[in-house]
């Protein structure tokens, strides 16, 4: 239903394009992507996504020059109107190749290629701060707007996920929390941008070179803590783990103990947007894998 409903407003919407052929895909939490057989993507966002939509257009067009051929080219915002109201959209060019989900499963010959790319990728992303970015109104936060942000985290989760928990889970996140809070050390990292949401779903792979050709959805950008993209790059616990023990920005135990804070807290999203949009699998699948997670560390060989 959501499928016909969501094909349905691209239709009322781009009345002069050729939809036929086009590829829906109604997966993504904040939005919905239209891919179209000339190789344009239109990503159109959710009722409270339109913000973020912006920030991504804002950030794509930053990191362009830095990154080049890894985002998309012909980045543009595009308005239309629909029903009464000026709706926004995001326009590019696909990237050339499939996502790491549509990959799997990754042979030991692409995990290892994968780490040892993102050994180059992830610095080049943490180490330079674009001149434009400060105009794009992502979140700035240093070492105590860190801090606040996981309080308000934990109080935010007291609301509207403990409740839904058995009583086990919730003190085990009340403890992971708040003694993550109450240590300094957490928070002395260099703030630098950051991806926020790297995950299979947004790594493209070409699948005739062999690489990583492409990294998409930047709306959960940042400036913050660069150990969180690495925890997201444990979404493959061999490539994760490589990758973590080969690069050198991770000197010292400090950003390892940050990781596996960060990979245990991940299924919480889960739970949390879950909750909010009534997917009991989501809430179910979210559960089990904070379960799983409890105890994950990092051993550095």
């Amino acid at each position: 239903m959501e499928r016909e409903k969501s094909l349905k407003i691209f239709e009322s919407l781009f009345t002069e394009t050729d939809l036929s052929g086009s590829r829906l895909d109604t997966h993504g939490w904040d939005s919905r992507v239209l891919f179209l057989q000339n190789g344009t993507v239109i990503k159109i966002p959710l009722a409270n996504g339109y913000e973020k939509l912006e920030r991504e257009y804002c950030v794509l067009k930053s990191v362009k020059p830095l990154l080049g051929d890894l985002v998309p080219d012909r980045i543009a915002l595009v308005m239309k109107k629909f029903r009464g109201e000026t709706l926004e959209f995001l326009s590019y060019n696909a990237i050339e190749g499939i996502t790491l989900d549509d990959a799997a499963p990754l042979s030991r010959d692409m995990e290892t290629s994968i780490w040892v790319q993102m050994t180059r990728i992830l610095p080049a992303i943490h180490h330079h701060m674009p001149p434009g970015l400060s105009k794009c109104g992502i979140p700035l936060l240093d070492g105590p707007g860190w801090r606040d942000f996981y309080a308000g985290f934990l109080r935010d989760l007291r609301i509207t996920v403990f409740p839904a928990l058995d009583g086990h889970l919730s003190s085990y996140l009340e403890d992971q929390i708040r003694t993550f809070v109450e240590n300094d050390s957490n928070f002395e990292f260099r703030p630098a941008l950051i991806h926020g949401d790297i995950d299979p779903r947004n790594l493209i792979w070409d699948t005739h070179s062999l690489r990583i050709s492409g990294i998409i959805d930047w709306g959960d950008s940042m400036i913050g803590d660069p150990a969180f993209d690495y925890a997201s790059m444990l979404f493959n616990e061999r490539v994760g783990l490589q990758l973590i023990r080969n690069q050198r920005e991770l000197a010292g135990p400090g950003p390892i103990r940050r990781i596996e804070f960060y990979h245990r807290m991940v299924p919480v999203y889960w739970i949390m947007y879950g909750l909010r949009n009534r997917r009991e699998k989501l809430v179910r699948d979210g559960i089990r894998e904070l379960e799983n997670r409890i105890g994950f560390k990092i051993a550095i060989l």
